[in-house]
């Protein structure tokens, strides 16, 4: 097969038994639990991360370090939220052109399957994705240096 699912990571029964439920056992790899050079690795060799979250009305826009790791590795990123509308994250993967976010359930039906058959295609006949990354946004202003030069330059200010 020319897709893989490749998991890695400590707690693969949820996605074990999705790959399960969709009959897609033949292009899903479980790496199991990876030091953080080799997910860094696997991160930057792949070509599309996959952030599985959620959100209520009354909790959004929860990044959790995986998300900067992810924007590190310059590849997309596909969202998938199951729950309330997220406009923190939305927002964030539109500054970034990092990614792009779906819901569960969906806001618009086939708009999942259509961008991956576009990326799909994409790959396909170039060989790469046709997505860029705000690599100097998110080195500016995500990045722990970015972070870093900015509390600087409030302590500068004091």
């Amino acid at each position: 097969s020319s897709i893989q699912f490749i998991y890695a990571g400590r707690d693969s029964g949820q996605f074990s038994h999705w790959i399960q439920q969709y009959g897609l056992e033949d292009c899903f790899v479980n790496r199991g639990f990876l030091t953080r050079e080799e997910t860094l690795n696997l991160q930057r060799r792949s070509h599309l991360q996959l952030l599985l979250t959620s959100a209520t009305d009354q909790w959004t826009g929860v990044f959790t370090g995986k998300v900067f790791e992810y924007f590190e590795s310059g590849n997309p990123v596909l969202v998938l939220i199951k729950g309330a509308k997220d406009l923190e994250f939305e927002q964030l993967m539109k500054s970034t052109g990092a990614g792009k976010v779906f819901y569960d359930p969906p806001e618009e039906t086939g708009a999942l399957s259509n961008f991956l058959i576009d990326l799909y295609r994409s790959w396909k006949d170039t060989g790469t994705l046709d997505w860029t990354v705000d690599r100097i946004f998110i080195e500016h202003n995500l990045s722990w240096n970015g972070q870093t030069r900015k509390i600087l330059e409030g302590v500068n200010i004091l």
